[in-house]
């Protein structure tokens, strides 16, 4: 309010909306429903008897009910400066509302249609007035304040013992945690700890100075109904499942109230019948049931939570990638989306560039779409450089050069987009955190006999190399194992891990051998800047694609069995078994 003179009476002007002479929004929260617009219908007698008259209520921001928040501005203040003042007292009024819509207003027919769908509380919930609140800002430090444990917004590090999951928040392990993961023989972290805000659950510091020492543990009471998460039928929802708090070694428990379906951030406290606090622990917290990877085909929420690259040395970001391109480039290799009217050119017509799923209906002469992304979310993750592996292009052929999955359409469908978990990848200069692998070949040999590859090696297959176990001259050049169980094997430098999991997982990369310009024969992860050189030749580098699996990590072992053969064609089920495991 702009003062303590003004009523609660003066906040709305004559059309409904708000009259910033008196009173602004300060903060603002509201069931996460799809509703903001909310509209009153109301006879103006000054303009007609019978004419009603749309009124604005409120622009809700639809993200979910919050029980805490952080006021730093003078909405009132004229200056440059906008902070609030301290010892100065501001005035706020909380004022509370309900939503109902159960028929659309028809002006024809207005009794049997909604006229009110906002409605105001008139009271403060216990039977009184609303009252407006003066508050006085001071210091941290003075005689008023005596505690100063953590700020608003805090983060508390968490600890997963068992489930998995990410409440839509991109996840980030402690550094213990990581290299507890890069240990063998395990090469996981059991009970894996995340660092501030950056958990499973949403678990803040609101209240600084009512913070009180201890060991909270977070139990999810889960929907007996709850299914296999990876099924098409359960769709993985958990509907009717909640959570409690409660404090290790006491009897101490606060409850959600709310099923995980919708965001409720819960201030933990309790209160008790005369209405003061018999739990105060100055901690808000919420989880929220999020949708698989594609589950929300035609909604940018559709699984992807954010993707991003950091450089130790912001001054030297040595690493890019091959960038996604839509319709009929030949860099076309992330195929989500909704395109059907595919082919580069009548001279290219085996090139495909349909996106997943979608075709024209001659019955019904119409295009039709069945992508799972069709928003293309998932062709912006590290702006278009990489992709699922469900989503990455399976045309194989010399002629289009762009493929990087292995089989039919079958083997991706098998291999499902909604099983995708949030990874870390990380490149390293340490040799000792390298993770072994074979080296996948990317020739392409669709429709040879003999491949132009080194040894004939058809597509997919691992590389006829001697291997390479990160030994060097003193110029710096590769020393090559003489051992044959080390063909095709090399590191690459670096490791990966799941972070809803903790485990390691295993990677793996490829080069065409046949591309000796771009290191594509060499067994070391080393690829060029060169993209598509004239008529359309891809050559990305010497294709030096990095493949992230789902599976924990083995050295690669169990995949460089499966694929240390020499078969062309996209049905060898060794293969099919094999590549059915990639998940990036």
């Amino acid at each position: 309010m702009k003062d303590g003179l003004v009523a609660a009476s003066d906040i709305r002007s004559k059309d409904g909306s708000i009259n910033t002479d008196k009173a602004r929004i300060a903060f603002q929260c509201d069931k996460k429903n799809k509703v903001k617009e909310i509209l009153n219908y109301e006879i103006d007698p000054s303009i007609s008897a019978d004419q009603y008259i749309p009124k604005l209520m409120i622009t809700g921001i639809d993200s979910g009910i919050s029980h805490s928040f952080q006021l730093t501005q003078d909405l009132f203040a004229t200056g440059t400066a906008k902070n609030l003042v301290n010892y100065k007292t501001y005035y706020y009024l909380a004022v509370a509302y309900g939503y109902n819509n159960f028929s659309n207003f028809n002006a024809n027919k207005p009794d049997s249609s909604q006229l009110i769908q906002y409605l105001e509380s008139r009271t403060d919930g216990k039977e009184q007035p609303i009252r407006i609140i003066a508050a006085t800002p001071h210091p941290a430090g003075d005689n008023l304040y005596v505690q100063n444990y953590a700020e608003y917004g805090s983060g508390i590090k968490i600890k997963r013992i068992e489930g998995k999951g990410n409440s839509g928040v991109a996840l980030d392990l402690t550094e213990d945690s990581e290299m507890e993961a890069l240990q063998g023989p395990n090469y996981q972290s059991y009970e894996p700890v995340y660092k501030e805000n950056n958990g499973p659950l949403l678990l803040k510091v609101v209240n600084p100075d009512s913070i009180k020492a201890g060991n909270y543990e977070v139990w999810f009471k889960v929907d007996s109904a709850y299914g296999n998460p990876t099924a098409d039928s359960s769709k993985g929802l958990a509907n009717y499942t909640s959570w409690f708090v409660t404090v290790f070694g006491s009897s101490d428990t606060i409850f959600s109230g709310n099923s995980i379906t919708e965001y409720n951030e819960k201030y933990l406290r309790k209160y008790n019948q005369t209405g003061g606090t018999d739990i105060n622990w100055g901690l808000a917290m919420s989880a929220v049931q999020q949708k698989r990877p594609g589950d929300n085909p035609t909604l940018d929420e559709n699984g992807l939570i954010t993707s991003n690259v950091l450089f130790e040395d912001v001054n030297n970001k040595w690493l890019s990638g091959v960038v996604d391109e839509e319709d009929k480039s030949f860099n076309n290799w992330i195929r989500a989306g909704s395109k059907f009217d595919a082919d580069t050119d009548p001279l290219y017509n085996d090139c495909s560039m349909i996106d997943y799923d979608n075709f024209f209906s001659q019955d019904s002469n119409r295009a039709l779409f069945y992508n799972l992304d069709q928003l293309n979310s998932f062709e912006k993750v590290i702006g278009g450089t990489f992709a699922p592996y469900y989503f990455a292009s399976n045309i194989n052929s010399e002629l289009c050069g762009f493929g990087l999955q292995y089989g039919n359409g079958s083997d991706r469908k098998n291999n499902s987009i909604y099983s995708v978990s949030g990874v870390d990848i990380v490149m390293t200069p340490d040799k000792a955190l390298w993770s072994r692998c074979p080296v996948i070949e990317m020739t392409e040999s669709t429709g040879f006999t003999n491949p132009y590859s080194e040894g004939a090696a058809f597509k997919y297959n691992i590389r006829k190399h001697a291997g390479w176990n990160k030994d060097v001259d003193g110029n710096g050049n590769p020393i090559y194992s003489s051992n044959p169980a080390d063909s095709g094997m090399s590191y690459f430098p670096g490791y990966a891990i799941n972070v809803e999991t903790g485990e390691r997982l295993n990677v793996y990369f490829g080069e065409s051998s046949f591309n000796t310009e771009d290191n594509g024969r060499d067994l070391i992860w080393n690829p060029t800047t060169r993209n598509i050189t004239e008529g359309d030749k891809i050559k990305w580098g010497g294709k030096h694609v990095i493949y992230i699996a789902k599976t924990k990590y083995d050295g690669g072992a169990a995949f460089a069995t499966a694929i240390r053969k020499n078969v062309g064609g996209a049905n060898d089920p060794d293969l099919r078994a094999a590549y059915r495991s990639m998940m990036w």
